[in-house]
């Protein structure tokens, strides 16, 4: 992911059903979309914050998120990118160059998540070669 994260641009092309933090991240053959929950059951104050370190309580969220994809990009595949590897998504919808993907779900044992809509079929291949080397 790093690769992709490092040349591509922030676009402003995801949304979000949700209170996130969203973005696409086109960069050669592939779409980076990183999705940061904003929705807590929990959260310190400023006061709270400033004297004892209560960790924030991410709540159990369910969005959709669409992503404009460009004209010059044939998406071929999308993954979920977890700690494990790239994984197949097949929750998604495509209406001329929107893609949304469906049911996303952040809680508190994870409040992110990362996509990625490729546009060849070894994304995949070269995400989980690259994760393998850590």
């Amino acid at each position: 992911m790093r690769d992709w994260l490092r040349v591509g641009d922030p676009v402003g092309s995801a949304t979000s059903t949700a209170n996130d933090l969203v973005e696409a991240i086109p960069a050669g053959d592939a779409i980076a979309v990183p999705i940061v929950s904003l929705e807590v059951t929990d959260a310190p104050d400023d006061l709270t914050c400033a004297l004892v370190s209560r960790p924030h309580v991410w709540a159990s969220v369910t969005r959709d998120v669409t992503v404009q994809v460009p004209r010059d990009m044939d998406l071929r595949a999308v993954y979920d990118v977890t700690p494990s590897g790239a994984v197949p998504v097949h929750n998604y919808s495509v209406s001329e160059r929107s893609v949304t993907l469906r049911d996303v779900r952040t809680d508190d044992a994870m409040p992110a998540r990362v996509f990625l809509l490729a546009g060849s079929e070894d994304a995949a291949d070269r995400i989980d070669a690259a994760m393998s080397a850590f």
